[in-house]
């Protein structure tokens, strides 16, 4: 692989997206353990996320601020969608279910991407693309050990926000394409998680800032989970789309729950079962063959 080739970079900063999204989990529990609650901590990870790329961009340059009055209503609805709605529904579909069911709904989110990006990119639905999917899906079924019912906790509302996460990181990602289109990543990122961060703050209540009170391990958790995760990961993430597919782009993050998976047994000493080791072999196996099939249909 030639690091010349725009596609193939493309894949790498999706994978790498991907690599750091799988710290959440790890970083979320440490932070659970330590009394924190969820929806403070994926609040003050957003707002602090924005804050810390507005202070960058000041520096930097501040023309990335710049953007046309008529695509405010984009970048507003961008916010609520690839944000505030996927945080939320993904905090409740834990909530309502298990993790496990939370991570298998949320998965089915590559298959939404590709249609999606069919019908508005017009990107080929191939072979690779579908038995990809398929490998992801039974890879999740196995990692989350979902074929054990116990592990399972369904209902309609915990269903329905789990299909809603899932939809929610689709649209980000359709919107995130699109927006490439007449902005940069930065431009894109920053509004993304502004407007993000306010519609969390109407729904946290803005007041509960008042009465924070966490310890200064959690300070320290959040404020990786701020800079790592969430915005290092979704620039490298963003900034893939313009080099590949936005399809592509989808399948090669789902790395994240095999490198979620390492990293908890690392960790917090989690076991890993044979059944969980083929279903990481199987989402490996599908990143794999996106990758080596983007390589071959793009040869330098």
């Amino acid at each position: 692989m030639k690091v010349g080739n725009t596609a193939n970079r493309g894949y790498l900063l999706a994978l790498t997206a991907g690599i750091l999204w799988s710290t959440l989990g790890v970083l979320g529990k440490i932070s659970f353990k330590y009394g924190a609650d969820p929806l403070t901590v994926v609040t003050l990870r957003a707002i602090i996320a924005f804050i810390t790329l507005f202070i960058i961009l000041i520096i930097v340059n501040r023309e990335f601020f710049k953007i046309k009055r008529k695509d405010l209503l984009f970048f507003v609805l961008f916010g609520l969608v690839g944000v505030t709605l996927i945080y939320s529904s993904y905090f409740h579909t834990i909530k309502l279910t298990s993790v496990s069911t939370a991570v298998l709904l949320l998965y089915t989110y590559p298959a939404f991407v590709i249609v999606f990006s069919a019908y508005f990119f017009h990107e080929k639905i191939n072979t690779i693309k579908i038995f990809a999917l398929l490998f992801i899906f039974l890879g999740c079924f196995l990692i989350t050990n979902a074929y054990n019912f116990k592990s399972l906790k369904l209902n309609y509302a915990g269903i329905l926000c789990g299909i809603t996460a899932a939809l929610t990181v689709a649209i980000y990602n359709i919107f995130g394409k699109k927006a490439l289109q007449n902005y940069n990543s930065q431009t894109v990122v920053f509004y993304a998680f502004g407007f993000g961060a306010l519609f969390l703050l109407f729904i946290r209540d803005p007041r509960f800032i008042l009465k924070i009170n966490l310890s200064l391990n959690v300070w320290i958790i959040i404020l990786i989970l701020a800079w790592i995760p969430t915005l290092l990961a979704y620039f490298l993430y963003i900034s893939s789309l313009k080099y590949i597919e936005v399809g592509r782009a989808s399948i090669v993050s789902t790395i994240e729950p095999v490198v979620a998976s390492l990293l908890a047994y690392i960790f917090l000493k989690e076991t890993m079962s044979y059944v969980q080791i083929i279903g990481t072999f199987l989402i490996l196996i599908s990143v794999i063959a996106i990758g080596f099939s983007q390589i071959r249909s793009n040869p330098d």
